[in-house]
């Protein structure tokens, strides 16, 4: 994620910023849990 100008957000532009990485980092940590189910034949429950 790259902002150009961080200095021209607003507050509620920063919060949304923040929650978009929040998502982004989830999504990747969920992705991450599935490959290593696979690699280990785990099912995940």
């Amino acid at each position: 994620m790259h902002i150009p100008d961080p200095d021209s957000l607003t507050d509620i532009e920063w919060a949304m910023r923040v929650k978009e990485l929040e998502y982004i980092r989830t999504q990747e940590a969920l992705q991450a849990e599935k490959a290593a189910s696979r690699h280990t034949g785990r099912t995940g429950t």
